[in-house]
């Protein structure tokens, strides 16, 4: 699939897309056309506060708490369980050497989902847990 495609339907995928921590964050997609994949958590941990502390999540265990551990009871969450659980699938699919990072040092923490394409540019999807 080419970038543009890529970029059109990850759009489309995480368009209403929510990740729910104590708050509701929207999913927002970024492309790094010049950082090489051992670069990857420096140029995100650079584009941070001094303070934040880059730490590494395994991909699918990040997935797994967002698609299984959903109230069976509520129906909008279950919807965008099932929508992450796409976005997934699509990541998985269409991009390589993917990760996931936390920005942790407030009680708002960017999270970052990365993943390269053939021509090695960098998509990054962004949200933000808050945790008190």
């Amino acid at each position: 699939m080419e970038q543009m495609q890529v970029l059109t339907e990850l759009s489309k995928l995480t368009e209403n897309l929510l990740y729910f921590s104590e708050s509701e964050s929207p999913y927002t997609i970024t492309v790094w056309t010049d950082v090489q994949p051992h670069q990857l958590a420096e140029q995100i941990a650079a584009s941070q506060p001094t303070n934040a502390q880059l730490k590494p999540v395994d991909f699918h265990l990040f997935f797994e708490q967002l698609v299984n551990r959903v109230d069976p009871s509520d129906s909008v969450l279950i919807e965008n369980a099932k929508r992450t659980s796409r976005l997934k699938d699509f990541l998985q699919t269409n991009l390589s050497q993917l990760q996931v990072f936390r920005a942790e040092g407030s009680s708002a923490i960017p999270i970052f989902i990365a993943g390269f394409l053939p021509n090695q540019s960098c998509v990054l999807l962004q949200t933000k847990a808050i945790e008190t």
